[in-house]
């Protein structure tokens, strides 16, 4: 969709769990995440979450599903 076209179309804003915000305009889905915060640890304690959607998130339409995990592992992290 060009840019023009989607200065017409509705903007729905809204979070789509820790960390992350959404926004569709028509048929795009732009999806904003910090990589600089940090929520936690994994359940397995194995990485740090930087985003979940804590399973499936139904987008604005009622239809459509997003399930995210962004992470880093802690082993990264703790080498120099």
């Amino acid at each position: 969709m060009k840019t023009a076209q989607l200065a017409n179309q509705p903007r729905i804003n809204f979070s789509a769990g820790k960390n992350i915000r959404g926004e569709v305009v028509g048929s795009i889905l732009t999806l904003t995440i910090d990589l600089h915060r940090s929520i936690g640890p994994s359940k397995s304690g194995r990485n740090t979450l930087v985003a979940t959607t804590a399973g499936n998130f139904v987008l604005p339409d009622g239809v459509t599903k997003v399930g995210i995990n962004v992470y880093r592992s802690i082993e990264a992290i703790e080498q120099p």
